[in-house]
Order: structure tokens, then sequence, then C-alpha cells
């Protein structure tokens, strides 16, 4: 990442790409790629720290570990995101004409405040506005078509047009929701949701 395009052909090919687009057109699908503009890899090209958050100490902020690949991202600049969204719109909209798109992460984090690698402070206000209006260049690359994220809050309504929904169970580790409490089923709100299931 950013790099997402023309697809790795040993899952999947530009071709077989194109073939779902079209299944897709026919049957009023709206179909899209899974894109990611928070992260952004060491080995990807045009990668430079100044592309980078840095937290108030001037340390450089991490982001996504892909275990995968033994790759760790680093948070991607809202304001230097532009060029490379620029870039890959360029090649997707032309080749595969989708109708529809998904940034991941953009509404299942909150906006943040950060640093650039020179120290200049950058409030979550700009963060919101790059971000959204990038949501806005998206939309218009591809005819118009809704633009969506992941586990939408509302921080980008009037940029953003739809969310995937994430139920998430109680618990710990990743992608769990914790709930601060010693004896989390016997709370009120949990009593009343048994209640409901348990009903015929």
């Amino acid at each position: 990442l950013p790099d997402i395009f023309p697809p790795l052909p040993s899952l999947g090919t530009l071709a077989d790409l194109r073939e779902l687009g079209r299944v897709c057109d026919q049957a009023g699908v709206l179909w899209g790629l899974h894109d990611n503009y928070i992260d952004i890899y060491p080995d990807a090209p045009g990668f430079s720290y100044d592309h980078v958050t840095f937290d108030a100490r001037g340390r450089p902020r991490r982001a996504w570990l892909n275990e995968g690949r033994n790759a760790q991202s680093y948070q991607f600049r809202p304001d230097h995101v532009r060029p490379f969204l620029d870039h890959n719109l360029g090649l997707i909209a032309p080749a595969l004409k989708p109708s529809a798109s998904f940034v991941d992460v953009w509404t299942s984090i909150n906006a943040f405040d950060y640093h650039d690698r020179q120290g200049t402070f950058h409030s979550k206000i700009e963060t919101l506005r790059c971000w959204g209006e990038d949501f806005a260049r998206i939309r218009d690359a591809f005819g118009g078509g809704p633009t969506t994220s992941e586990a939408g809050s509302d921080q980008l309504i009037g940029w953003l047009d739809g969310a995937d929904c994430q139920f998430l169970q109680i618990g710990e580790g990743h992608f769990n929701n914790r709930v601060p409490c010693r004896d989390w089923a016997r709370v009120p709100w949990f009593d009343l949701v048994a209640r409901r299931a348990a009903r015929p």
C-alpha cells in the first residue's frame, strides 16, 4: 500500500476483475475495489517519511503490522494522500469503471491530530477535510458512484455515502468491543438484550 493496481496475477487477473465488473453491472450490483490510504509501507514506490505522521516527540507513527508479510506500515499523512490516490484513480477508473468504492479505515477510527516530519502540528479538522475531499475525488473519478468505508461513524457526513456494518462481540483482543465492567453479564443493557433474545 498504497499501490493496489494492477492486481497480483497469482490472486486474480485484470481480465478476472473486468469479468466480475461486467457480471455485477449486468445484475445492477454496485461494486468496487477495497482500497486503503491509512497505511503506507516502506516498500511502496515513493515512500518517504515525509508522507508519514509523527507524534509530538518526533517519532513516526506506526500503523498496521501485516504479519503475513512481516511488514510494518506507517500512518499515512492525510494531506499527502492525494498524489497517490490520483495515481490509483487514473489507473483503476479507465481499466475497470467501478460503480462504487470502498476505502478502509477512514470512518472506523477517529480523526486524529498529528505532526509532520518537520514538527508542524496538523489538527483533526484538517484530517477530516482531507479525507472528505478525497472521497469526493473518488466519487467523481468513478462517475458519481457511491463512496463507502468501514464501520462508518458520523464524522464524514456530507462526504461519505455509506459504510459497511460490523457487529463486534464483547471481549478482549482485536476487533472486539471492550466493556470495562467487572460483571458485564449482569449490567441492565445486557439483561434487556438477553430477555429480548429469549422471547419466542
